[in-house]
């Protein structure tokens, strides 16, 4: 069974409109009310939060290992085979 090539796209898309955040997340990870005297730098980001940005930094060195590791193979075996010189 062959899927057409907008099929994940689709299927991205599908799960996007599932996502959502919840509306008082912020209020929930802190304990209490924000002040906003008590809100610095570090205490802005939640747990969560911190979470995709590190999931995104995932994805995408994972993504530029692939294509080193790829790249790398690609100019062994093409160092290997006859006939072919580089200039």
């Amino acid at each position: 069974m062959r899927f057409p090539k907008s099929f994940p796209a689709a299927l991205l898309l599908a799960a996007a409109a599932t996502a959502g955040a919840c509306p008082d997340c912020a209020l929930k990870n802190s304990g209490g009310v924000i002040e906003p005297q008590t809100v610095t730098a570090k205490m802005a980001l939640s747990d969560n939060t911190l979470f995709m940005i590190l999931v995104v930094i995932g994805v995408l060195g994972f993504m530029v290992w692939m294509m080193v590791k790829t790249c790398r193979e690609l100019a062994a075996q093409r160092e290997l085979q006859p006939g072919t010189s580089r200039s």
